[in-house]
């Protein structure tokens, strides 16, 4: 079963504090019934600029209703978020 798994963006002006955003959902595709994802998203940013919001692939963890890992039914593809700071 193929599904995307977009992470999230997010945008901010300068502060001096880092800019992360944990979020992420199945972009394209369906997971299957009684399915939950879970995934570290890893990005940061403190600088002025763009970066990617990236993830920890190896934290990618598929289970069904019972708890059972079942990442191995999926191919799963990735599309990254983006993190903006602003002057």
């Amino acid at each position: 079963r193929e599904i995307t798994i977009q992470t999230a963006s997010a945008k901010k002006p300068y502060d001096g504090e880092a800019l992360t955003n944990p979020g992420f959902y199945v972009s394209i595709g369906k997971l299957g019934e009684g399915h939950s994802v879970s995934l570290s998203v890893i990005g940061n940013t403190i600088e002025v600029g763009e970066v990617p919001n990236t993830i920890n692939k190896e934290s990618l963890c598929i289970t069904d209703a019972n708890g059972i890992n079942v990442t191995r039914n999926y191919e799963v593809t990735f599309n990254l978020g983006t993190l903006t700071i602003t002057p």
